[in-house]
């Protein structure tokens, strides 16, 4: 398009979850000298109607042509990349480009890009001559808890421009956690630092406990813009990588070349004081190393360095030092059983360990424990590849699955027949803490009033709340209690349902006590039809009937009703709540959880490894 032109040349349809746009200009002459408003872009936002919509915040608005951002050339420069913020409810993006007196000149190519709440900037195009303003990108990190980095930012700006830099801190659950060190906190916006009137800025940050994953997002303060001329990175400062070096390197001296080792990579997070949560790679690697093995365990995000040492046979790595110990484990000459055993969490380093170990004999064992490939399609595990896992499993020497879907999904992916079904269970404390729940004494003193709950996380991503809600709201007579974490925004919520907040086990124990039906209202997708929830080995141990949507092999467990409609979802708890249970449904269950719990699955999981070498 002519520069000077003024008409929209750029019409883009955008997404319901769209929060910026970046704008991209390619001009076929570069400037000579530095052009300050050499020309502006103006665009406008539409509804689904058609009615356009009014933006807020520090966008010019002209007479001539709407809202609009000036464009500041520099020497040289012949792309441009602009991002504009995108008000909720935006369908229609338009844009065009024109000069202002002296400035652009020739043909200029417009290309817009869309950018979700949780969706990284593109760094692609951005360098020197082709900055990106910091106000609304965005990038993510993973970070090991406790551990401090330094934080490098390549930005230019003039002396009197000064940004925000706003940081948010989260676990593994997605929850916001407040932050270490000292930082301004800005009542609305929360933990920041500035970026003004320099090069390039260096931040140290300390990493809070629990927290493994840290978002940058940027905001315009005052002054002229601040420009990023590339991506923000993050280091590890590098004295602390010595004890864990050092911890290592003790760790391996101390092994007996007859030790059976096994390397254990999991999507799960790391074992701790702090981290009440265990889940299924956290039991095997503590039961292998109970049972004689020495484990090498690598969770999703590092653990706190006070954390490595979690006993004498079970030592824990941050996948970034797997490397170190690899090189070790090989040097040692080990040659008792070697197993190297990754859990859905199939990525290049996982295959590179896996490659690398089983040239020196070690054996392998892919674990598919969630269908990755569907929680990536929800917006999680972005890092996740169905080539490298298809790889993977086919390389492996062994594959376990935890649910009929994924026996099925991984046989057709790697053309593998021989995959070993081994469920999930429930934690063998749990199990001996509610013993007295599952007998008809305690129905009848306890749960003669119907009550209905739900225990575990609560985004909207897996969680039905459009289903939930119409069956809360359609039986006005019974109680709801909800107990869990990741609450949606502005859910509004009927009278007879009480959200109790996050709890462990043990806090939770006195408040399902009362309850009579466990619910499991999952949004039905290829995403849950491939889970085995844990939850429901905990509703068997704790007594209770279970109204479930359709996932793993839920007809196996006793006490379940499954639906499919919101309609059929009514009928079911309907059923549940008026069940008078007799002693063998008790018994049912006790003789259910014998097969059922941790130390017995594990060993499940160990006569397969150990199975290899025979």
């Amino acid at each position: 398009m002519k520069t000077e032109e003024l008409a929209y040349r750029l019409s883009h349809e955008l997404s319901t979850e769209t929060t910026h746009v970046s704008v991209r200009l390619s001009l076929d002459n570069a400037p000579s000298e530095d052009h300050e408003k050499s020309g502006v872009l103006y665009y406008r936002l539409q509804d689904e109607s058609g009615n356009e919509i009014r933006l807020d915040g520090k966008t010019g608005i002209s007479t001539k042509y709407g809202p609009f951002r000036y464009i500041h050339q520099k020497q040289g420069q012949s792309k441009y990349v602009l991002e504009v913020p995108v008000p909720q409810g935006s369908k229609i993006f338009e844009a065009g480009v024109a000069s202002m007196k002296q400035g652009l000149r020739g043909e200029v190519t417009l290309v817009a890009t869309e950018r979700g709440p949780n969706t990284d900037t593109d760094f692609s195009f951005v360098s020197k001559e082709s900055p990106v303003a910091v106000d609304g990108v965005r990038q993510t990190f993973s970070v090991v808890p406790g551990v401090e980095y330094e934080l490098h930012i390549p930005s230019q700006s003039s002396s009197v421009g000064k940004a925000l830099l706003l940081l948010s801190f989260f676990d593994a659950q997605l929850n916001l956690l407040p932050p270490a060190g000292e930082f301004g906190i800005h009542p609305e916006l929360g933990p920041y630092c500035y970026l003004q009137g320099q090069p390039d800025t260096t931040i140290s940050i300390k990493v809070p406990e629990n927290c493994v994953q840290l978002v940058l997002q940027g905001k315009h303060w005052s002054g002229t813009k601040v420009e990023l001329i590339d991506r923000p990175s993050l280091e590890h400062k590098s004295e602390q990588m010595v004890p864990v070096d050092q911890l290592v390197s003790s760790w391996v001296e101390q092994l007996d070349v007859a030790d059976s080792v096994i390397l254990l990579q999991s999507t799960a997070g790391p074992l701790s004081s702090n981290n009440k949560l265990l889940l299924r790679s956290n039991r095997t690697a503590l039961e292998l190393s109970r049972n004689g093995w020495k484990v090498v365990y690598s969770p999703f995000s590092g653990p706190e360095l006070s954390d490595r040492l979690v006993n004498d046979n079970l030592l824990q790595l941050a996948p970034g030092e797997l490397a170190g110990v690899v090189d070790r484990l090989i040097a040692k000459g080990l040659r008792g059983k070697r197993v190297v055993f990754c859990s859905s969490f199939a990525d290049m380093t996982a295959l590179s360990v896996q490659n690398r170990l089983q040239d020196y004999g070690w054996k392998s064992v892919y674990e598919i424990r969630d269908d990755m490939e569907e929680f990536r399609r929800v917006g999680y595990s972005k890092w996740y590849s169905p080539a490298l896992e298809q790889r993977y499993a086919q390389e492996a020497d062994g594959i376990i699955a935890t649910s009929p879907r994924l026996v099925d999904k991984i046989a057709v992916v790697t053309g593998r027949s021989e995959v070993a079904y081994l469920p999930n269970a429930a934690p063998d404390e749990l199990v001996e803490q509610t013993r007295s729940m599952r007998s008809l004494a305690h129905f009848q003193k306890y749960r003669g009033k119907p009550l209905v709950g739900y225990l575990g996380h609560l985004t909207d991503s897996w969680f039905d709340w459009q289903k939930f809600l119409t069956v809360a709201r359609d039986n006005m007579d019974l109680e709801f209690e909800i107990i869990g974490h990741g609450m949606p925004k502005g859910m509004r919520l009927p009278i007879n349902v009480r959200v109790l907040g996050a709890m462990s086990h043990e806090d939770c124990l006195p408040v399902v006590a009362n309850w009579t039906v466990g619910l499991i209202p999952f949004v039905e997708s290829r995403l849950t039809y491939g889970v085995d929830p844990n939850k429901v080995y905990e509703y068997v141990a704790m007594g209770l009937q279970t109204v479930s949507a359709p996932m793993g092999d839920l007809d196996r467990v006793p006490g379940v009703k499954i639906y499919r409609s919101t309609e059929d979802f009514n009928d079911r708890l309907r059923e549940a709540v008026r069940i008078d249970p007799d002693q063998s449904f008790y018994a049912a269950c006790s003789t259910f959880l014998e097969t059922a719990n941790w130390s017995y699955r594990v060993g499940q999981i160990r006569e397969f490894i150990e199975g290899l070498y025979k």
